[in-house]
């Protein structure tokens, strides 16, 4: 377990992004891996890899986003120089409210976007029920809320309870 995988990450205008969250997750559960920032000069290592490992890259953060990358293999020798470009992402933005118009707080709101292998996003609704999602992927999400200390989730359906989105 001592192969690394390693690039920077640049903006549209080649321009090198400091602090982005990089993520390399194993296609199969191994343990393997890590989550990272990057550094100055936008480059990344993630280290602790074995040989011939399948995996996806996401990134993240800063207002930045990119399409997953991958699957890539470690192969014998690890990767060097990964080059990943980001794009300022798409937003969501919304109030939470009961059925009567009450702007509802600290609910916690999900995007996801359907068909995508995608991680679910989500954001804490304010005191005025108001949310703001950053950094996604283009598209059309599937939102979905919950109150904070609740595993039951209210969506935007016709079949959905209060609150609405």
């Amino acid at each position: 377990k001592g192969l690394t995988v390693s690039g920077y990450v640049v903006d549209k205008a080649g321009d090198p992004v400091e602090g982005i969250h990089v993520s390399c997750n194993p296609t199969i559960q191994t343990g393997e891996g890590e989550d990272v920032r990057t550094k100055e000069g936008g480059t990344f290592e993630i280290r602790g890899f074995s040989p011939h490992i399948e995996f996806s890259i996401d990134v993240s953060g800063r207002g930045y986003t990119a399409p997953r990358l991958g699957p890539l293999n470690t192969g014998d020798e690890g990767m060097k120089d990964i080059k990943i470009v980001v794009d300022s992402g798409a937003s969501i933005a919304g109030i939470v409210v009961d059925k009567s118009g009450k702007p509802l707080a600290e609910m916690y709101v999900s995007a996801q976007l359907p068909g995508s292998d995608a991680r679910n996003t989500g954001e804490t609704t304010g005191s005025d029920g108001t949310f703001v999602m950053k950094s996604l992927e283009a598209g059309t999400y599937a939102l979905q809320a919950r109150p904070m200390n609740s595993w039951s989730f209210y969506g935007s359906g016709p079949d959905w309870r209060s609150p609405c989105l």
